[in-house]
């Protein structure tokens, strides 16, 4: 273990500064914990109980900060993925097209006119645009598809994704 993560890990214990000065020695020095032991004059028994918790400690701090990472660049990837979408339907549809979000029981009906590897872009007519997660649509529709998408009230459910059919009918009178 490096002395820059030795330190970042037992920042927030509660150890004794003789154990912690015996682990740095055998963590980061590559000591034996008898040597180190006898050079802070602290007992085996508790260089190797402190050891083991710092080790596991180590593993707790790396698993969390793997996570965060791992979140962060989601988010960045979302971020990146939603500002094309934007850029890609205002340079379409022209720079007075208004673009929103999908609400919780919204229902939107129209075509798809762009996608990124995260998002779907709708034209809901009159120059309006909806800009939707792939994420949250119960599957991914082909670009340029006439399409419902309903959601429902609750946020963790899926959007339901259905092929709009047109039918041609003439009005009037019959003969």
């Amino acid at each position: 273990m490096d002395a820059k993560t030795f330190d970042q890990v037992v920042k927030n214990t509660r150890f004794a500064p003789a154990s912690i000065d015996a682990a740095r020695l055998v963590l980061v020095d590559g000591l034996r914990p008898t040597d180190a032991a006898a050079k802070t004059g602290a007992l085996p028994a508790h260089v190797s109980r402190t050891t083991k918790n710092i080790l596991e400690a180590e593993r707790k701090w790396r698993a969390e900060n793997v996570a965060a990472s791992s979140l962060e660049s989601v988010e960045k990837s979302l971020n990146a993925s939603y500002t094309l979408a934007v850029q890609t339907a205002r340079e379409r549809m022209g720079p007075g097209t208004v673009l929103s979000a999908p609400e919780l029981g919204g229902q939107y009906a129209g075509v798809t006119v762009a996608q990124t590897d995260l998002h779907l872009v709708q034209d809901v007519g009159r120059g309006q645009l909806v800009i939707h997660e792939l994420a949250k649509l119960e599957r991914v529709p082909a670009l340029g598809a006439d399409l419902e998408i309903k959601y429902g009230r609750e946020p963790m459910r899926p959007a339901l994704v259905s092929e709009r059919t047109r039918t041609k009918s003439r009005g009037g009178v019959a003969r």
